[in-house]
């Protein structure tokens, strides 16, 4: 889906299926063993479609994404909001998510308090 031949493909799939390909988006967009590229593709094109089923399944894969495709979620969820005011992120969901990227930032800080402390030398 990173290449321009297959976004059409899942474009019109998309077209074509609707919310029966859904399933098979969210197992690609959290496979970890597909390149980012074509993952960060597809919460776009759940915010194309916007229905409670894309809604939902986009909230779920907060949960299971990694952060480059986390940034694009969240981005479609703001899409779709924008179309729907009825569509809601709960204060849990939302609390969690804060509390994950504080612990991310916090493991950054003390490696990069590392890496200066012992004068680490990353590149030539």
């Amino acid at each position: 889906m990173g290449n321009g031949i297959y976004r059409k493909s899942v474009e019109e799939a998309l077209q074509n299926y609707g919310s029966r390909i859904y399933g098979t988006m969210y197992d690609h967009m959290i496979d970890s063993q597909l390149p980012a590229s074509t993952r960060r593709y597809i919460p776009w094109l759940f915010s194309q479609t916007v229905s409670e089923d894309s809604w939902d399944i986009l909230k779920m894969s907060l949960k299971f994404c990694s952060i480059p495709i986390r940034h694009g979620v969240i981005k479609a969820l703001l899409r779709m909001r924008k179309e729907r005011n009825d569509l809601r992120v709960s204060d849990e969901i939302i609390t969690e998510n804060v509390e994950r990227e504080i612990g991310r930032y916090s493991k950054l800080r003390k490696a990069y308090a590392f890496y200066k402390r012992d004068n680490i030398v990353l590149s030539d």
